[in-house]
């Protein structure tokens, strides 16, 4: 994990190095837009700017410690989370005929907007008299981040989001019963 600040066990780790991430690309998009330097090559230029800064700086950190994962102690439900989550995320695409829904379609046409035009519009010209965006641009920015990493459009920048938000909804329940105090077993059952 490239997380390693604190004594954290390994998801905890990952779970607040998927957050930092997403964190980033929100971010990284918003003082780029408000400076005037949104584009392609800056935004990549940036985020791997960042990356590399911060895997340089914890790299030589000594407190960095790491758990190994033995397969062969995992609980019975934790094999079964595991194998739960890996349906659903390869497997839901296969159920849906498009990425778009009533509930998602103009967080969807929104994001696309702010990635063709490398800005953050104050107005939403899709909709009728030109509204006001009154919606935090976050999901937006996040969206419109990935879209220019991956190259990803639609469908396949649907599912990566899905993904990303499977596994951190995954590192984060097991983190928060962690916190709470529930057994190795039911805190997977949380999940499940």
């Amino acid at each position: 994990a490239v997380f390693p600040f604190g004594k954290f066990e390994l998801i905890e780790k990952l779970a607040l190095s998927l957050a930092f991430t997403a964190i980033l690309l929100i971010v990284n998009s918003f003082v780029l837009n408000y400076a005037n330097f949104l584009n392609l090559n800056s935004f990549i230029a940036l985020f791997v700017l960042e990356i590399v800064f911060f895997i340089s700086a914890f790299w030589s950190n000594k407190s960095f410690n790491h758990e190994k994962i033995d397969l062969k102690q995992l609980h019975g439900l934790e094999w079964i989370a595991l194998i739960i989550l890996v349906f659903v995320m390869l497997f839901f695409h296969l159920m849906s005929t498009n990425h778009l829904t009533y509930w998602n379609g103009f967080y969807e046409r929104n994001s696309n907007l702010i990635a063709e035009s490398f800005s953050i519009p104050d107005i939403d010209p899709l909709s009728y008299l030109g509204k006001p965006l009154a919606f935090s641009q976050g999901y937006f920015l996040f969206d419109a981040g990935l879209q220019w990493l991956t190259g990803l459009h639609d469908t396949q920048l649907f599912g990566l989001i899905l993904i990303f938000s499977d596994v951190l909804f995954f590192l984060s329940v097991l983190y928060l019963t962690k916190a709470l105090g529930f057994p190795r077993e039911k805190r997977v059952l949380a999940f499940v």
